[in-house]
């Protein structure tokens, strides 16, 4: 073999010195970093070393993000409501459940709901599962099974939809508020207002000009708010 170059001799023993002086310098950083009673061990010494040379090993591990329904039961654990309102939250988490699973089910296997992804054309859809989802579900058993129910499905009217989505909307202000994310789908998504006994409209028969008649018409409206008033209270 051939002898090596003066020259590759000199940068090795430079490269050398370069590292020794190096690792003395960390030594004395971490001693002069270390303010324990006792005098610290060679295995305490030796992770030091290691952790300063080899950071990556000593990082903590990245936590996934939250997931839509770990937010939800987020929002419901700081919330201070009554046991009654919790108990009606669960049932719109479970409604939710079953729509991304029926989702999957029905064609979008990767289907998952999640904050920022919500559209209102999300909120239709979710809307349109509610109002069907009693017709689907023997054919869908499975749904069920994962997401269990104390009843089978029954046909919803426009009134229980609207309070699942209201709850939806809810948790939606909440979680703008707190910064877990800036989409807020109900922005272009409305809510329709729940409707409660039968509506009164006064025609023309119904107004006249003399004082019985004005009399008459004073307490039918009475009557009307009362009876409007109590159906909402009931209800």
């Amino acid at each position: 073999m051939g002898r090596r170059p003066a020259g590759d001799k000199g940068e090795e023993r430079g490269r050398i010195n370069r590292e020794v002086v190096e690792r003395k310098n960390l030594l004395l950083e971490i001693f002069e970093g270390f303010s324990g009673d006792v005098p610290p061990t060679s295995e305490w010494l030796e992770e030091q070393v290691d952790r300063r040379l080899n950071p990556e090993k000593y990082a903590p591990e990245a936590k996934p993000p939250q997931t839509f329904f770990e937010a939800f039961e987020e929002f419901l654990g700081r919330r201070n409501y009554s046991d009654w309102r919790i108990r009606g939250f669960q049932v719109v988490i479970r409604a939710l459940q079953r729509y991304e699973l029926y989702k999957r089910l029905t064609g979008r296997r990767d289907f998952e709901l999640s904050l920022d992804g919500i559209t209102p054309a999300t909120l239709q859809d979710f809307e349109k599962f509610l109002r069907e989802e009693h017709s689907f579900a023997a054919k869908y058993p499975q749904l069920y099974t994962a997401v269990p129910e104390s009843r089978a499905p029954k046909p919803r009217g426009q009134n229980t939809i609207n309070g699942i989505l209201t709850k939806v909307r809810s948790f939606y202000i909440w979680a703008v508020d707190v910064e877990k994310t800036t989409n807020n789908p109900f922005k272009g998504f409305t809510v329709e207002e729940c409707v409660y006994g039968t509506p009164y409209y006064l025609t023309s028969a119904t107004t006249c000009i003399t004082p019985i008649c004005r009399t008459i018409r004073r307490l039918l409206l009475s009557a009307i708010y009362l009876f409007s008033s109590a159906s909402s209270v009931a209800a």
